[in-house]
């Protein structure tokens, strides 16, 4: 088996599992005081074969990318080994290991630029602090922001149709082109935003805007 350490994510429900078709898969996660997990081998390991998805193999995503993660996800920082096959996408490996990571550590990546264009659909990012985030781009549908302080962050094209940003901060935050149909900003500092260009559409507290710009 290779020694190469991968390192990802893995993206678990509130049990701690991911789902193929019906099926539960549960990883096993760090006992309290531990920084990792123990690793976690596949029970039927497949030969290398450079494929980065199919049987015999876990699968790590190597960037913020939640486009198979099930429902209420919660991200693991996560290292592989035992490499079956890869791409630039996610890697396919014979074991894992899995690292807790706190909200806290979680926006603070996020406010260091890992945000940037990432896929985070349905995040739970209530109360997050990502001032001056970087998140241009990034996937945010359905993603609940509620009193999350946006102030300063870079929002612009970002896709954020249906999120939930009841009560944010957003003063002086860039949301130029940013599709916010269906969202909810109802009471949102907007002071000083930049919502130019951006699609409201059916959005909840943006009634005194037009195309993006106060009417």
């Amino acid at each position: 088996m290779s020694d190469i350490i991968v390192s990802g994510w893995k993206f678990l429900d509130p049990s701690c599992c991911t789902y193929y078709g019906d099926r539960a898969c549960a990883y096993p996660v760090p006992a309290r005081g531990e920084k990792w997990g123990p690793w976690f081998k596949h029970p039927e390991p497949a030969e290398p074969d450079g494929r980065d998805c199919g049987p015999g193999g876990w699968h790590i995503m190597k960037s913020l990318n939640v486009c198979y993660a099930p429902h209420n996800w919660w991200p693991w920082p996560t290292q592989g080994r035992g490499v079956v096959g890869e791409s630039h996408e996610k890697a396919r490996v014979h074991e894992v290991r899995l690292r807790r990571l706190l909200p806290h550590v979680f926006w603070r990546i996020l406010r260091l630029g890992w945000g940037a264009g990432a896929s985070l659909w349905g995040a739970d990012l209530v109360g997050a602090n990502l001032e001056g985030a970087n998140l241009e781009g990034a996937n945010l549908r359905w993603a609940n922001l509620r009193d999350a302080n946006l102030e300063g962050a870079n929002l612009r094209r970002a896709y954020l149709e249906g999120a939930n940003l009841e009560g944010a901060n957003l003063e002086g935050a860039n949301l130029e082109g940013a599709n916010l149909e269906g969202a909810n900003l109802e009471g949102a500092n907007l002071r000083r935003a930049n919502l130019r260009w951006a699609n409201i559409i059916g959005a909840l507290g943006l009634e005194g805007y037009s195309n993006g710009t106060p009417s």
